[in-house]
């Protein structure tokens, strides 16, 4: 890495304090401080990269210089040499936990959640359940051939207490769920279920692609019955119990979620402290069902917890249980194209000219001086937007077009980022429609325009927006209802007469005005980040220009590229430069862990 890699990761002051006070306050012997305290300030370090441990042996190979100057001569001998004032191998009063060989270390609370994640995970694990007759005869009506793989992971899930279902996006993650709920509901009415996403906008996803799934499988709803789904999906945070003002959820060990079974997706969003409160806060004999893609961008906090769970060689997290992980494999939604592309960059494959020379997939190559060319396409989807805001649609009709197309950016800050797209889109279009029609729109110092696409960056429960909803900016006014017919008319599009509000989709379209609007960005250009768990029908994705830009900055890797590929459902196209496909996907999300390690 250059010196450009080596000031993108620096020490913060938070750990050379925490490394200072661990060696001055605890370690008695002066020769001993130099090493407690690169040690030290080693692990906090490893946490603000998301790793929930350091481990000496792995750390390497992550290439970054802060972590190499700090650790460098030092090794297992000298972690096994520090004082049980600042390290044990068990969490307890010493800040600090080390693993009996002195390869791992840990910050004591997150060893503590490690530790008591991994006995919640075997108890869970090794339980069975035997299936009854009544599951058994729908099962047959359902998968009367019995050798899919949706079918494999239904009957995972109806016999383990615990079951991870991954697969790729379009594989029918959300499809194979509803059949599960419909058979345990079949096996048992009263049972108990609940629903739950790491965010608001997924669990939002949840409810809409559940419904969307009975109402096109017959089978299923024969199955179902008299029974009904679950009404709604919560947030992770909702559902425990956890306030903006308190990490302690209102369920945990002591008084548990008055559920039977509990079903999670986009499992791999979820970060280690929060999947330990969830294992811990389900009552004795309850099941637990994550869902997500194993392949996708790990949490943006510590941990990998999904990945970990789905390891090939996690033996030593179940035992001798066979693992309760069930993959599918078969892709139901992307153009044959996009998915052979996701598959190769997944093995890690640099995508060959091949996989581009077809209708749905182009790569475009960012030349110097040349960058304006993903902005066309974003300006003709746009275009099209603004247009049809002069027309006789509503905005539920138009808010709906949304995801035919989106602009994705592996970065955030640069040439190639969300802010600069954004702020080259705002230009393009601000102003605009203000001079086709002769008034301005101005609204409390803030520039909002029709057309104008926004994100939600702030849950705001009152309303029902949350981190990550993207709506549009349209002049609306409230519709009164059909004579004869209950509940309002929706949102009409006024050019001339109507408000300004961002109007987001549902089943009815919430209208916002910009005073009631939580924390809110434009949103013509998102991050790939911010897209995880969305599908869009034709995406543009920009990626950098340089492939040394790859090895300076840690969040471009193979996971992030697989992830960008795979929202896209009819068409993608990539711009970026000479090199960087193959550069990214060479570079995989490694996080330290100590998961799958304790005895």
């Amino acid at each position: 890495m250059n010196d450009a890699a080596t000031a993108t990761i620096a020490v913060r002051y938070l750990d050379q304090a925490f490394g200072d006070w661990v060696a001055d306050r605890l370690v008695a012997d002066p020769e001993s401080r130099d090493a407690a305290r690169r040690l030290a300030t080693a692990v906090s370090l490893a946490l603000d990269l998301k790793h929930t441990c350091l481990d000496l042996e792995k750390y390497p190979a992550l290439e970054l210089p802060a972590l190499d100057r700090l650790l460098d001569g030092l090794g297992a001998a000298d972690v096994n040499a520090l004082p049980e004032t600042t390290c044990t191998t068990e969490p307890g009063p010493a800040p600090l936990v080390r693993s009996p060989d002195g390869r791992r270390l840990w910050l004591q609370k997150y060893a503590g959640f490690e530790q008591r994640l991994v006995t919640r995970v075997r108890a869970l694990a090794a339980t069975t359940v035997p299936l009854t007759n009544t599951v058994i005869e729908a099962l047959d009506r359902l998968y009367p051939d019995r050798d899919s793989d949706q079918h494999a992971a239904v009957e995972t899930a109806l016999t383990r207490h615990m079951a991870v279902i991954t697969g790729g996006p379009g594989t029918g993650k959300t499809w194979t769920v509803a059949r599960l709920i419909a058979l345990l509901l079949a096996d048992a009415p009263v049972r108990r279920i609940g629903l739950a996403a790491p965010t608001g906008k997924a669990a939002n996803r949840m409810m809409e692609s559940l419904h969307k799934a009975v109402g096109a499988d017959t089978a299923l709803l024969e199955v179902l019955g008299d029974n009904r789904l679950p009404d709604k999906a919560t947030t992770l945070h909702a559902l425990l119990g956890i306030g903006r003002h308190s990490p302690q959820p209102r369920h945990d060990a002591r008084q548990p979620l008055p559920l039977d079974v509990l079903i999670v997706d986009e499992a791999s969003m979820v970060d280690l402290p929060m999947m330990t409160r969830v294992f811990e806060a389900l009552p004795a004999g309850a099941r637990l069902v994550l869902l997500g893609d194993r392949d996708q961008l790990a949490s943006v906090e510590a941990g990998g917890v999904l990945a970990e769970l789905c390891r090939s060689d996690s033996s030593m997290l179940y035992g001798d249980t066979p693992g309760p992980v069930a993959e599918l494999k078969t892709n139901y939604r992307s153009t044959s194209a996009i998915n052979a592309l996701a598959v190769a960059v997944n093995a890690g494959k640099a995508p060959a000219k091949a996989l581009f020379e077809n209708d749905a997939v182009r790569r475009l190559l960012i030349a110097p001086g040349e960058t304006d060319a993903w902005l066309d396409s974003a300006s003709s989807h746009y275009e099209a937007l603004t247009e049809a805001i002069s027309g006789t649609v509503t905005a539920h009709d138009l808010v709906a077009r949304l995801p035919a197309f989106q602009l994705l950016c592996a970065l955030r800050e640069g040439p190639y980022g969300v802010n600069g797209l954004n702020s080259q889109l705002e230009q393009r279009f601000g102003g605009r429609f203000e001079r086709r029609h002769g008034r301005p729109w101005q609204l409390e110092q803030q520039a909002w325009y029709p057309g104008l696409p926004v994100m939600v960056t702030a849950n705001d429960h009152e309303r029902r927006l949350y981190n990550g909803d993207v709506g549009l900016v349209l002049p609306v006014r409230e519709a009164p209802a059909d004579p004869g017919t209950t509940g309002d008319g929706g949102w009409m599009i006024d050019p001339e007469h109507g408000e300004l509000r961002a109007c987001f989709p549902g089943q009815a379209t919430r209208a916002i005005r910009f005073a009631q609007m939580p924390a809110f960005e434009t949103a013509y250009a998102l991050t790939v980040h911010k897209s995880q768990g969305s599908e869009y029908g034709h995406v543009v994705m920009v990626l950098p220009g340089d492939a040394e830009r790859v090895a300076d900055n840690p969040v471009l890797t193979r996971e992030l590229l697989y992830t960008g590929i795979t929202r896209a459902a009819e068409r993608l196209d990539i711009h970026a430069g000479e090199g960087v496909l193959a550069a990214m996907v060479s570079r995989r999300t490694v996080r330290m862990s100590g998961l799958s390690r304790w005895q």
